[in-house]
C-alpha cells in the first residue's frame, strides 16, 4: 500500500506514518518513483530528486537500505526529454545516491540529439569529477551507451580508465565499438 501510494504521488501520506511503518514498507515507496516499475504507468509521474533528498536529510537511518534498493541493475525508470533537466539537477547532488541514479538515467541515446548536446559534457565531468568511484565508472558506462555521438569524449573516458588509446584520425583516441576497449 506504501509503494502504491508512492506511486499515486503522495509519499507525503506515507512518510506521515514512518515511525509506525516497517522499514522496508517505507524503503519500497521512496524508491518507487525511480525503479522501472513507473515506466509502465499510465501517466507517470515527472522525475524529481526532491522527496529522496528529503527522506535522506531526515532519516538518514534509511540511507544504507535506499542505497541497496536504488543500486545500479535494480532496474531504473526512463526519462522523457522533458524530465533531463531534474536528471541534470541530480547530477550535482550532494547525495551519492541521488547522483549514482542521475548518470545512469542520462546515459539513454534515446533522448535525442538536443539533449546528447547537453548531456554528454556533463558525463565527462563526471567521469573526472565526481568523488564517488561508482558515479565516475556509471559516467563512462553512460558515455559509452551513447555510442558514436559520444566518441569525441574517447580521450576523457581512455583517461579515466588509465589505458592508453589507440590515436584515430585528429588524434582522438578509438575505442572499440560498444566495448569501452582499445582494439586489439
Amino acid at each position: 500500500m506504501a509503494t502504491a501510494l508512492s506511486r499515486l504521488g503522495r509519499l507525503d501520506l506515507v512518510l506521515d506514518k514512518v515511525d509506525r511503518l516497517p522499514e522496508g514498507a517505507v524503503i519500497g515507496a521512496v524508491a518507487a518513483p525511480y525503479t522501472s516499475f513507473r515506466n509502465h504507468a499510465v501517466a507517470p509521474l515527472q522525475l524529481d530528486y526532491r522527496p529522496l533528498e528529503d527522506v535522506i536529510e531526515r532519516w538518514p537511518v534509511y540511507v544504507p537500505a535506499l542505497a541497496e534498493g536504488l543500486k545500479p541493475g535494480r532496474g531504473y525508470c526512463d526519462i522523457t526529454v522533458d524530465e533531463v533537466d531534474e536528471a541534470v539537477r541530480g547530477l550535482t547532488s550532494k547525495h551519492v545516491i541521488i547522483r549514482r541514479h542521475a548518470v545512469c538515467l542520462l546515459g539513454e541515446r534515446s533522448l535525442g540529439a538536443a539533449a546528447a548536446r547537453r548531456v554528454l559534457p556533463l558525463l565527462c565531468r563526471s567521469v573526472s569529477r565526481d568523488a564517488d568511484a561508482a558515479v565516475r565508472r556509471l559516467a563512462i558506462l553512460s558515455l559509452l551507451f551513447w555510442q558514436k555521438d559520444s566518441r569525441r569524449y574517447a580521450d576523457v573516458v581512455r583517461e579515466a580508465l588509465g589505458r592508453p588509446g589507440r590515436r584515430g584520425p585528429r588524434g582522438r583516441c578509438v575505442l572499440a565499438p560498444g566495448t569501452g576497449r582499445r582494439p586489439a
